[in-house]
Formats: structure tokens, C-alpha cells, sequence
């Protein structure tokens, strides 16, 4: 019996929803329709007989949404909920007895939470459900108010995606504007790349089915989502939208607004995270003018997530180069310093100007680049690479990478300082050549601290003042008293080692 009631109210809390669907039984007078409803209530025996504190306190607000809501989280058997369904659905028909209109949109809005409620109290999990999901079905409801009109609205999304990587989504708005209640609605349906769709039943079977999750009973500001499988049964979870930054359900969140496309779309979490960089490819040929093969192709991947840059070169058919940098802190640099609404700018208009033009010679290099967010917000350029086509922060952007690969660059394995040292012998002493500021003359100075590498920075003294100055250290080599350069006694000592000063390969100095 509740899997029959359970269907009774989906499919009217359905028809609500869509009213300018063709041939829908709601551009018949409202008062017909209240009647269809308590008709096809008596059917399944529900009558409002029952009528407690609850659904006396819901049929009497059910013109104020979050009042209703509040009663409706008090009711949890289908006796009361029929009770309250019955007596609303009666309270329209004695309001509109000359069947001059249809229903209006606060009254639709309130049997589709009182639907959804009965769906909810009778949409109970089968214990045979096998886990081989077919079908998703998320719903969410949320009370706002709107950032810009600071007016109050009462949302529901509801999203189906199916194994088969069909979707459909459809969102109803109700605004108050004084008594009144203003309809927006919009919806959406398509198909997913096959792979996408594996991906997210996937992740979202791992944190629903590894572990039991906590089973809540959830009207308004909450979720409900119902998996069924190949055989038709149900399984149902509900919970209230996370706003506290639970990373599994922020992340699953996410992954539905990238895979469906969506970037609005509320799911667990009411998508309140700031956005941010997921990941960016980008792409450059140069082709030959005669015979347009290409010449050289370079492509750059950057994996936000895994903290993972990689660099490909390809020269013609037979040479490859694929270098892979995983850095998280140089990641973290990055995405910081690509920040902003539109953080790779826009492609200036010259290119719009009819007076404009190029000769074919200079086409011959171009490029094609992709940046997504986590939410699936999308900027897609492409064109000739110099800067008529290319967006004006791409400076910006290219040397970030740079700066990010730099950090990542800092083997050992060509240094011949490396490869090319020997242990220090015990009659040996350590002498450092050095270079002042301003200057490309080296000398020679003496030291007993061989952690001291070539680049570091020590205080030296000058002069026969012995004035303290800062050198760079550009050769390290060990001497027997009999090899020397200078004699131990006529070299002076290093006073100390200065903390590393970090910069490119040139001699730099604080």
C-alpha cells in the first residue's frame, strides 16, 4: 500500500511542478483539481477524518511555505499527512466554487510540499536492494533570501540521472513579493559522456553504500536522495545541506555541478564553497607555411586537484619530451595568483576591425586553451598565439607556470659540483672563490664549514680594516698546504655563512 501511495504522490508532486507542460491536468480550474485530488485520496482510503494539531496547524498556514514546512517536519504517518492533503485540497474548492481560475502559484507550491512530504513518509528503503543502481534521483529544497532583491524565495531542484546517461533537471522559484507569491521555473535535459556518468555513480555509490550513513527526515533546507536498481527497488537517504565544510560531501557536490554542467545546482551542500581553479589545458602548434604539418607542438596540463602540472614537446613525427611536476605548494601559488572573476582576461578587438589584416606567414602559430572551476564554470580562447588573440592576462598566467616549473627544476644530477666532488681529506683545507657586488674577480677565502656550497652567500672580511661585506661563493675546492693557490697563512677565513637568498642563477646580493 505505501508503494502505491508513494507513486500517487510523486506523480502528482510531478505534474505540479511542470504546469505548462502540454495537455497537464492543471490548466483545468483549481477547483476541478482539488476535487481529482481528494477523489484519488479516497481511492487509497486516506480521508480527513484524521485531523491532529499538526495537520490542523498545516492546513490553516499552508498560504505561509515555511510554516508549512515546519508542520510537515511534525507529521510522520500518511493518516496525518492524507488529513492535511484533504482538507488544503477542500479549502481551494471552497474558495473558487464560480471555477473562474486556475491554481495560482502558492497553492501549487504548498501541495508539492505536501506531496512530498507523503512521498517521503511512504518511500521507504527495500532491504533487498541490490546496489546495482540505475537510476539517481536528488531533490533539494532550500529556503534564501535573494542576495540582490533581498527578497524571500523557496527553491526546489530536483535532478534524475540515469545509468543509461540521460538527465533531466528542473528547478522551481517561488518569490513573495508582499502577499503574493511570483513562479520563475527552468529546466534542463541531456546526455552525459559515458565515462562521466561511471565516474559519478561511482563516488557517489562509495560514500552512500561503504558505510551505513544516518538516515534523516528532511523537508525544507534539506536533501533526499532515492537510488534504484536494476530490479526496481529503492533505496532512500535524506539529510540537511552541509554548510560546514564536511570535504567528502563538498567534493561529491562539486562533482555533480562539473559533471552535469550545472554550476548552480545547490546538492549537498547549498553551493555556498567559493569557487576555484580545477583544471586548465592548453595547447600551441607551430605548423609549416608550405606544407602545414606541424612543426612543433607544445601542451601544457594543469590538474588543480592532484597538484600536478605536466609539460609535452613534440618535435615532429619522431621527438617527445613529457616532463610531470607534482608540487602542492607551488600549486597553491599558482591558483592564488590566478584568483578573480576573470583571471586569464579578455581577447582585445582588433581583430573585429575590418581594416585589419595579416599575412599568412604570421598564422602559422596558434594555440587553443581550456580553464574549468570546480563548479564547471568554463573559459575556452583560441587563435593566432601573439597578443591580437591572445587574452591580455596571459603574461600573468604563462608566468606562473614558469615560476611554477622553476620551483620544481632544482635536480642535482648535471651539476658537476656534484657529480665532480671527492670527500674532503684530513691534511686539506676548504678554499672558496668569491665574487663582491659589482664585480666579476674572484678571491680566495678559507673555510672549516663544508656544508658551504657554491650560490650560498657568506660574510667575508675586507681590507685592512677588516670590514665586514657580503660575497657570493662561486667555486668550493679542497687544497693540500703543498697545492694551494695561496698560502693558508696569507688567506683570510670566511666570518660566516648568510641565510639562502633565493633568485635565478645570475649573482644577486641583498
Amino acid at each position: 500500500m505505501k508503494s502505491e501511495v508513494y507513486a500517487f504522490a510523486a506523480r502528482w508532486a510531478s505534474i505540479l511542478r511542470n504546469p505548462q507542460e502540454k495537455n497537464s491536468i492543471l490548466f483545468q480550474n483549481a477547483c476541478d483539481v482539488a476535487k481529482k485530488i481528494c477523489q484519488e485520496c479516497e481511492n487509497f482510503h486516506i480521508y480527513a477524518s484524521k485531523v491532529d494539531d499538526s495537520s490542523r496547524r498545516g492546513a490553516s498556514s499552508a498560504w505561509n511555505l515555511a510554516r508549512l514546512n515546519n508542520a510537515l517536519d511534525e507529521i510522520d504517518d500518511v493518516s496525518s499527512a492524507g488529513a492535511l492533503l484533504i482538507n488544503y485540497a477542500r479549502s481551494i474548492a471552497t474558495q473558487n466554487d464560480e471555477g473562474k481560475r486556475t491554481l495560482n502559484a502558492a497553492e501549487r507550491a504548498s501541495l508539492i510540499s505536501i506531496f512530498n512530504r507523503l512521498a517521503t513518509i511512504c518511500d521507504e528503503s527495500d532491504p533487498d536492494f541490490s546496489g546495482n543502481v540505475e537510476e539517481i534521483n536528488l531533490v533539494v529544497n532550500l529556503a534564501r533570501r535573494n542576495a540582490s532583491t533581498q527578497k524571500r524565495e523557496e527553491v526546489e531542484q530536483r535532478l534524475v540521472v540515469k545509468a543509461d546517461r540521460n538527465f533531466s533537471f528542473t528547478e522551481l522559484v517561488l518569490t513573495k513579493e508582499e502577499d503574493e507569491w511570483l513562479e520563475g521555473s527552468r529546466g534542463q535535459k541531456g546526455k552525459l559522456p559515458a565515462e562521466e556518468v561511471v565516474g559519478l555513480f561511482k563516488a557517489v555509490e562509495e560514500y552512500f553504500f561503504n558505510e551505513e550513513r544516518e538516515r534523516l527526515a528532511s523537508n525544507a533546507d534539506g536533501w533526499t536522495i532515492v537510488f534504484q536498481d536494476d530490479k526496481g527497488r529503492r533505496r532512500r537517504f535524506s539529510g540537511p545541506l552541509c554548510r560546514d565544510g564536511n570535504a567528502q560531501i563538498l567534493d561529491l557536490s562539486d562533482l555533480f555541478r562539473r559533471t552535469l554542467g550545472i554550476s548552480n545546482l545547490y546538492v549537498f551542500d547549498s553551493n555556498e564553497r567559493p569557487d576555484s581553479l580545477e583544471r586548465i589545458e592548453t595547447s600551441y602548434d607551430f605548423v609549416e607555411e608550405d606544407s602545414l604539418q606541424s612543426r612543433l607542438h607544445e601542451s601544457i596540463s594543469i590538474d588543480v586537484p592532484s597538484n600536478t602540472l605536466r609539460h609535452t614537446i613534440q618535435y615532429g613525427d619522431d621527438t617527445k619530451v613529457v616532463k610531470e611536476y607534482h608540487n602542492p605548494e607551488a600549486m597553491e601559488s599558482l591558483v592564488k595568483n590566478l584568483k578573480g572573476e576573470n583571471p586569464f582576461g579578455v581577447v582585445p578587438s582588433i581583430c573585429d576591425d575590418p581594416d585589419f589584416a595579416r599575412n599568412f606567414s604570421e598564422t602559422t602559430r596558434r594555440y587553443d586553451f581550456t580553464a574549468t572551476t570546480r563548479k564547471g564554470k568554463r573559459w575556452n580562447y583560441s587563435g593566432v598565439y601573439d597578443q591580437t588573440e591572445l587574452p591580455d592576462e596571459w603574461a600573468r598566467f604563462i608566468s606562473q607556470v614558469e615560476i611554477f616549473k622553476s620551483k620544481c627544476e632544482k635536480g642535482e644530477m648535471f651539476l658537476k659540483s656534484i657529480y665532480g666532488r671527492r670527500p674532503r681529506q684530513s691534511d686539506e683545507f676548504i678554499y672558496l672563490s668569491v665574487v663582491f657586488e659589482n664585480s666579476y674577480k674572484t678571491y680566495y677565502y678559507l673555510t672549516d664549514d663544508d656544508t658551504i656550497k657554491v650560490g650560498n652567500y657568506v660574510m667575508v672580511p675586507v681590507g685592512n680594516e677588516e670590514e665586514e661585506e657580503m660575497v657570493q661563493v662561486v667555486a668550493k675546492e679542497y687544497y693540500t698546504r703543498a697545492k694551494a693557490p695561496r698560502s693558508p697563512e696569507t688567506t683570510k677565513y670566511v666570518l660566516e655563512k648568510t641565510k639562502e637568498i633565493t633568485g635565478d642563477d645570475r649573482v644577486v646580493f641583498l
